[in-house]
């Protein structure tokens, strides 16, 4: 199982991806203890679509089985949030994970613009190259040890959960820091991730 996800608590408007390098059989789905399905894809990658899949409150696990035997999992939890957002991000082992953003979002437009000075009206703005960022707060965490796979990921995507769209970023942050309960004073704690849109936009 490729999947090591910071947190295992999906929105349930997200996409669930579920990686995997299976060579003795398949992948098994369960929700809430009860056998569902088996997802037949040799040495690939599957995923399902939690609105399509999970309520709110429900579980669901997958699991594979060598005779019986369980020599891969895992579990998510579908918890609805008020808020919009969730990154997707390829970890530091070659698989697709995802994180709900359950704190506050905020977007800025930052712009350059290209002027031309003409002798009648002066400076004259023809041009603005847009880039969008967003600042993310994660929610209270007690262990930060699998914050190193986003942050130091080459691959991310933002998912507007509103709107469906989903944009390619860049995390703009240079350092990871490795949080804990006890080196955080014995107190909870959240990230700030900071992200640009990779493409930017242009209004003449």
């Amino acid at each position: 199982m490729l999947n090591d996800p910071i947190s295992n608590e999906v929105d349930p408007r997200q996409y669930l991806f579920i990686n995997y390098i299976d060579g003795y059989g398949n992948l098994q789905l369960y929700r809430n203890g009860q056998y569902e399905s088996s997802i037949d894809k040799i040495g690939g990658a599957a995923y399902r679509e939690p609105r399509d899949l999970l309520e709110c409150g429900e579980e669901v696990w997958f699991d594979i089985r060598q005779n019986e035997d369980v020599v891969a999992a895992q579990n998510y939890i579908c918890k609805g949030t008020n808020k919009n957002y969730a990154l997707y991000y390829v970890n530091a082992y070659g698989g697709w994970d995802s994180l709900a953003i359950r704190g506050n979002v905020t977007q800025t437009d930052n712009m350059q613009s290209q002027t031309y000075k003409n002798k009648t009206n002066g400076k004259v703005k023809y041009l603005n190259t847009i880039t969008p960022t967003w600042q993310l707060y994660t929610d209270d965490m007690n262990d930060g040890s699998k914050m190193h796979h986003l942050l130091e990921s080459t691959e991310v995507y933002l998912h507007n959960l509103e709107t469906d769209e989903i944009v390619p970023v860049i995390i703009t942050d240079s350092n990871c820091v490795y949080k804990t309960y006890a080196n955080q004073g014995n107190t909870r704690f959240h990230y700030i991730i900071n992200v640009e849109a990779s493409n930017y936009k242009i209004r003449k």
